[in-house]
């Protein structure tokens, strides 16, 4: 599901609500005009172990370069990125980090290079540092957008992934810490968003309880029976069981009247087709279940057969009783068996 809810967020629209949702409280302070869609790939550079440089290669969901300005006039620029997560990654802070570092390292490596071709430098400490006095680069936020059926259990900061002894407190005075920014239903307000993510964000707590979200929904009727065609898109790419192709099936919900989405039936028909392939998978199991006793017994029984006709001295008559089944039956009748 990581794809489709990937596609959804690198929308312009769709990201600034985010933004605007999470970082301002609903205040619509970016807008899709601001954004400069910038490349998902980066590369990562560390010291290898005999003194080169090792090239890791990472990519991003969702990044964007917004450029805030008053009165016309630009303020600030600030790269803004979300990670989309649909499990607990318990490493997820140390992603974080790495995606931070590589992005300030591609910023260093565009600057210098800017600044040697410029001739820009001034001999000694600038020329190598590459950059010039005073120099700034760009701020990068990065968010990790969690969206799964479970609580968040994992760490949001790097000293909690840190094995350090009561005892050894000292040694916090001298590492940095690092906060990794979760967004999740349980930290943002619903109300703050003005797109489909406002009804995301209300659903997520029911995600995997199909029963209770079909009932917040029938008693939410009012906003949830007329959606747009953008909001059934989004609830389908957040909720639907890729089995079910809800997406796909969109204009069986589409309302004769009003040209939206209602979501109170397509969630009812999601819950009621999740049963249905439950019962048959339950059926197949319990016919492949029986296939597998049966064939169990019947062994157990050709077996205690041939057990008998040796005992009886029968040996010649072992590979028809095993070969001829009409035999074969009447040899466990004779027996017993």
């Amino acid at each position: 599901m990581d794809a489709p809810v990937k596609r959804q967020m690198q929308k312009p629209h769709i990201f600034c609500d985010f933004i605007n949702g999470v970082l301002f409280e609903g205040r619509q302070r970016l807008k899709p005009r601001m954004l400069t869609r910038l490349p998902e790939g980066m590369a990562l550079e560390l010291p290898g172990r005999k003194g080169n440089v090792l090239r890791l290669e990472r990519v991003r969901d969702v990044i964007f370069e917004a450029a805030f300005s008053q009165r016309e006039k630009m303020i600030f620029r600030v790269i803004l990125g979300t990670e989309n997560q649909s499990f607990v990654d318990y490493g997820m802070v140390i992603r974080e980090m790495g995606y931070e570092a590589g992005g300030y390292g591609e910023q260093l490596r565009a600057r210098r290079l800017k600044n040697r071709q410029e001739k820009a430098l001034k001999p000694g400490d600038e020329f190598l540092s590459g950059i010039k006095k005073g120099e700034r680069l760009v701020p990068i936020v990065n968010f990790v957008f969690y969206y799964g059926e479970n609580i968040w259990d994992g760490s949001t900061r790097l000293f909690d992934l840190l094995d350090i002894p009561g005892t050894e407190a000292w040694i916090y005075n001298y590492i940095s810490d690092y906060r990794m920014n979760l967004v999740h239903a349980g930290n943002v307000v619903p109300g703050h968003f003005r797109t489909g993510l406002k009804q995301v964000f209300e659903l997520l707590p029911y995600s995997g309880r199909g029963k209770e979200m079909e009932r917040y929904v029938e008693q939410n009727s009012a906003e949830f029976s007329n959606v747009s065609e953008e909001t059934f898109e989004l609830l389908a790419t957040f909720f639907e069981d890729r089995e079910l192709d809800l997406a796909e099936k969109k204009e069986q919900f589409r309302n004769k009247e009003g040209g939206g989405y209602n979501m109170c039936t397509a969630f009812r028909q999601i819950r009621e087709e999740g049963i249905s392939q439950g019962i048959k998978l339950g059926k197949d199991q319990g016919i492949k279940l029986g296939q597998d006793q049966g064939i169990k017994i019947g062994e157990e029984r050709v077996n205690l057969l041939i057990q008998r006709l040796i005992k009886d001295c029968r040996m010649e008559e072992i590979e028809r009783a095993v070969s001829d089944r009409a035999y074969q039956q009447e040899l466990f009748t004779k027996y017993g068996i």
